[in-house]
């Protein structure tokens, strides 16, 4: 199913922005995620059969998972370029601009980009630094419903920071 939504959502921007080659653009959209993904597991797969770990998968059936899920997930993403080309939408939503131009007032010091950027940087690189810390040491130490508590607790806080900066 996720691989139908990401066919339809990137042949809409691309029929958006006025690109043609949508065939392209859905090929991207389906090799990237089931390939990067499935390349990650192996790697990680690969490292548990060297280390004789008990959590190792066999190698082919790995990988029989792994293009069973990328026939499906590329074949969904397909269809859903198909249908999000051919959908068609009115340009009634978009809004007038005012032909009169303004001039943006000066900024204060403090909301210039040499001061913003490097504290929202490390705000961010911060937050990320502590989920992918908290989740490998779940993962690690076989904390599995700790891993999914935290995610989850992540999901909602993203919910309630994107609500909020739309209302504003």
């Amino acid at each position: 199913m996720a691989g139908w939504a990401n066919g339809f959502v990137t042949a809409r921007w691309m029929k958006c922005y006025g690109l043609s080659d949508w065939i392209g653009g859905a090929t991207v959209a389906a090799l990237v995620y089931p390939s990067t993904t499935l390349i990650c597991l192996a790697f990680v797969d690969v490292i548990e059969w060297l280390e004789r770990s008990s959590a190792a998968f066999p190698l082919t059936s790995c990988l029989l998972y792994g293009v069973v899920w990328m026939t499906i997930s590329i074949a969904f993403s397909y269809h859903g370029s198909t249908m999000g080309y051919r959908y068609s939408s009115s340009t009634a939503h978009l809004p007038k601009t005012n032909p009169v131009t303004r001039k943006i007032p000066q900024q204060p010091w403090f909301m210039r980009k040499r001061v913003l950027m490097p504290i929202f940087g490390a705000i961010m690189f911060a937050s990320i630094f502590v989920e992918f810390q908290y989740i490998w040491n779940s993962v690690w130490r076989s904390y599995m419903y700790a891993m999914f508590g935290s995610l989850l607790l992540c999901l909602l806080l993203l919910i309630f920071v994107v609500a909020e900066l739309s209302v504003i």
